[in-house]
């Protein structure tokens, strides 16, 4: 099995998004990601998802997909899920955390994916 685990700062994805705004989220989210990260936390949401996405291009060197193209959703019962394009999402694990200003993921894959 594959992994990576990726950590960012929650204050830097939030300095992204005020500084880049629109041009950021769009290159990075889908619209879907967005609507689930509105509120409240949102600088967290999108932290952690920003983290899943880079830790799923680590564990899956060959692939390289854009940001974008990587989707961090809720699954059943509200467990994340991530869907990257050519790997089954069956293949797939992740973990998503935020905490003291820091967002973590860690991505798996198992093996027989790319």
């Amino acid at each position: 099995m594959r992994g990576a685990v990726v950590l960012l700062s929650v204050d830097r994805v939030a300095r992204m998004a005020r500084r880049h705004g629109e041009r950021f989220l769009a290159r990075a989210f889908t619209p879907e990601e967005r609507a689930e990260c509105e509120g409240r936390r949102a600088p967290e949401r999108l932290a952690a998802r920003l983290a899943a996405k880079a830790a799923a291009r680590k564990a899956l060197p060959d692939l390289r997909p854009p940001l974008r193209a990587i989707r961090v959703l809720r699954g059943e019962g509200g467990a994340p899920r991530i869907s990257v394009p050519g790997v089954p999402d069956s293949n797939l694990f992740v973990s998503l955390s935020h905490d003291g200003g820091v967002a973590a993921a860690a991505v798996f894959v198992e093996p027989g994916a790319p």
